[in-house]
């Protein structure tokens, strides 16, 4: 009886031992597997973080990429815009030269007949087509021309486009417009040979007296050299405008 009962405590002691052997056989499965997992996540955030650093770089190229293309044609386009000023440098410069041989036997004939004085040392007479005003002559065209054309006409007949130079005589200018109806026109002022620095196109001298409409000069396309007088509704201002379109222009000597 003595024997059966300690087989039977070694069966028990065997059978629990098992059980224990299992259950950490089973614990340590588990932990085994949640460790493959947690590998697994960490894999998965290196893999994905590795992509996103992939993809910053190639956004980062690909703007680098962009950054190059906008230098290119920012320099592209300077030098094209330098190239338009020298090109009517030369423009302005030879079509005063044409305009002036063409026209010089109507200067000297028109020149003859203005040279008419009572005394000497006295103020010449304005011609039919001039208005006395001031000690000065003025010319109101009757026909429009581009800036250059206007510029050698005006000295073709003895004077030059007119340059705005105080308060009297733009308040002068802007009476005989008002009462001629006279359209928008042309006067001698240009920053053809430096964006913004306003000269006087016979002289190029500095013009000191501007007065500019609002919001101008705005040098509208990268192509508004010349200064024409806008007379809207009779509110005469300033406007920076295109050189070789047709407009009015004022004469004075």
């Amino acid at each position: 009886m003595e024997n059966l009962f300690v087989i039977l405590l070694l069966s028990v002691v065997v059978l629990l031992s098992a059980l224990y052997g299992y259950t950490v056989e089973q614990k340590i499965k588990k932990e085994i597997k949640d460790e493959i997992k947690e590998e697994g996540e960490f894999v998965k955030l290196v893999n994905a973080e590795i992509e996103l650093k992939k993809e910053m770089k190639k956004v980062k190229d690909e703007l680098e990429d962009v950054k190059s293309q906008l230098q290119e044609k920012d320099k592209a386009y300077r030098n094209e815009i330098y190239q338009i000023k020298q090109n009517m440098t030369v423009l302005l410069k030879e079509t005063s030269i044409r305009y002036d041989n063409a026209l010089q036997d109507l200067k000297k004939e028109i020149t003859s007949k203005e040279k008419t004085s009572t005394a000497a040392g006295a103020l010449r007479s304005c011609n039919i087509g001039w208005i006395r005003e001031n000690n000065s002559c003025y010319h109101f065209s009757r026909f429009a021309t581009n800036f250059y054309t206007a510029l050698s006409f005006c000295k073709t007949i003895g004077g030059k486009l007119i340059e705005i130079d105080d308060q009297s005589e733009w308040d002068m200018i802007q009476r005989h417009a008002k009462n001629l109806s006279f359209p928008d026109f042309y006067i001698g002022v240009t920053d053809l040979f430096s964006e913004g620095d306003w000269l006087k196109a016979t002289t190029l001298e500095r013009q000191n007296y501007l007065i500019w409409m609002n919001m101008q000069p705005d040098n509208f396309n990268n192509n508004q050299h010349c200064v024409q007088v806008r007379t809207s509704q009779m509110v005469f201002s300033f406007n920076d405008f295109f050189c070789d379109y047709d407009r009015h222009f004022v004469c004075e000597k």
